[in-house]
């Protein structure tokens, strides 16, 4: 994994956490009439969730499934040249509409699609530079020496 693309899974990571952070929360401050403490209504230890962190690939890229050329859709995690080919074939007749309708490719089932989807995008620019390795798909981020 290259420093931008872990500057970049960083960088996700952080906004992610300030937008879950964001909810106006109580202060502890004096009240005006009983000169008393008034305790946070937010809990010191709730910390946003795993659950509330973006896909692993949407911070490494995206490619765009209706602009993308042949090499860039193999950068995808299970696209080779054959169902590159494939999609651009397909690509020539029919607009993706949805993520979904790549499973009409041959050789593109609901579980390789699952793998596939946060590397996929069917508007904006292609983001993706480089193939995700391994750790990089499962979320793990690199030792960094």
């Amino acid at each position: 994994m290259s420093f931008k693309t872990l500057l970049a899974s960083v960088a996700a990571l952080l906004i992610t956490v300030a937008a879950t952070s964001s909810t106006p929360a109580a202060t502890t401050a004096p009240t005006a009439e009983s000169g008393h403490t008034a305790k946070s209504s937010r809990p010191d230890h709730a910390k946003p969730t795993l659950d509330a962190l973006p896909p692993a690939g949407a911070a490494l890229g995206v490619v765009n499934v209706n602009d993308a050329d042949v090499d860039t859709l193999q950068l995808i995690p299970g696209i080779g040249p054959s169902r590159a080919d494939a999609i651009v074939a397909y690509r020539k007749q029919h607009t993706f509409k949805r993520i979904d309708d790549l499973t009409r490719i041959r050789g593109i089932g609901r579980k390789s699609l699952s793998a596939m989807r946060p590397f996929l995008t069917i508007s904006g620019p292609s983001t993706l530079k480089e193939k995700p390795t391994a750790k990089s798909r499962r979320g793990q981020l690199p030792d960094v020496a």
